[in-house]
């Protein structure tokens, strides 16, 4: 792991499913952890402590992430003004690419870093929008099954997280389902369908802002697509398969749509694969159909 280089350092991060903090022949992130038990002054979202003792550190927590911090030697590398990055969100993708992905770190925005380009196993990701100093956002290349390097690159320096994101073959992405007033929507995953993951979500790019929409998971695929049901829409699932499930729905006001889809611990499910797709209803000062109704690609997930 590596270091925030300065004289005293901290870092704060929310939680995720899978912690991944880049390291570099230059730089280093030491005492990193996202949980903690809080204590200390404490509010309804933030609950602080700090014991810092010499050269030993102390802590910054809540329930949700915790900051180790110290002082640094002087042998310790300075900072750095090239890109550095902290982790990907979503971590997993189909194979195919296309694949929103949002990259947090430091130093995207940097004056005279001139262009960022983001790259997966060497594949160039394409629509790099970098966000803030911290945030940017890209589309991942089609990649090889397997754990690739992400690497984010400007005129300053580059910077690699190692095994950053992973290419999987159970996830696929199939048909086009009826486009939405922001376009096509894409229906993905937010990281791998392992078996025993109860934080996984399905997700659904260009949906309507902070709408809520129906998540359709079957064990039969409507690969063409079909509107059995007269709606006005193209469904990718099949309707009337046994065990039909539904979800629920919700986006966030840039249209980033999110369904709960946890996957139990249960090993007989490796191999199988179901069929999922999202369906929302959008304001009538966009008319798009008889019920104003868009729906998404298809998913197809296979459990690992």
């Amino acid at each position: 792991m590596r270091r925030i280089d300065g004289l005293i350092a901290f870092v704060l991060l929310a939680g995720a499913a899978r912690a991944q903090v880049a390291s570099s022949a230059s730089y280093r992130l030491d005492d990193f952890a996202f949980a903690g038990g809080g204590g200390g002054a404490a509010s309804i979202s933030f609950a602080g402590a700090l014991a810092l003792a010499p050269m030993s550190g102390g802590d910054v927590a809540s329930i949700h992430y915790r900051a180790s911090f110290g002082i640094l030697g002087v042998w310790d590398p300075q900072p750095t003004n090239g890109p550095v990055i902290f982790g990907v969100t979503p971590d997993c993708g189909p194979l195919a690419g296309g694949t929103p992905v949002t990259v947090s770190g430091l130093n995207f925005q940097k004056a005279g870093a001139g262009a960022t380009s983001v790259a997966f196993g060497g594949g160039l990701a394409s629509s790099v929008a970098v966000l803030s100093d911290t945030l940017l956002q890209c589309v991942d290349p089609s990649g090889a099954t397997g754990n690739q390097d992400v690497v984010v690159s400007n005129a300053i320096g580059s910077d690699t997280l190692s095994a950053g994101f992973h290419y999987t073959a159970g996830l696929q992405v199939y048909g086009a389902g009826t486009p939405g007033c922001a376009g096509p929507e894409l229906l993905g995953a937010s990281t791998c369908p392992d078996v025993n993951t109860p934080s996984f979500q399905l997700t659904c790019e260009k949906a309507p802002a902070s709408a809520l929409g129906l998540g359709l998971v079957s064990a039969g695929q409507d690969l063409a697509g079909s509107d059995p049901l007269a709606l006005g829409v193209a469904f990718h699932v099949d309707l009337f398969a046994p065990g039909l499930i539904a979800l629920d729905f919700t986006s966030d006001p840039t249209g980033r749509g999110y369904a709960a889809a946890p996957i139990p611990n249960d090993p007989t499910l490796v191999g199988a694969s179901v069929y999922a797709q999202a369906v929302w209803f959008w304001s009538f000062a966009c008319p798009l159909g008889p019920f104003n109704l868009s729906s998404s690609t298809g998913l197809k997930i296979t459990f690992e």
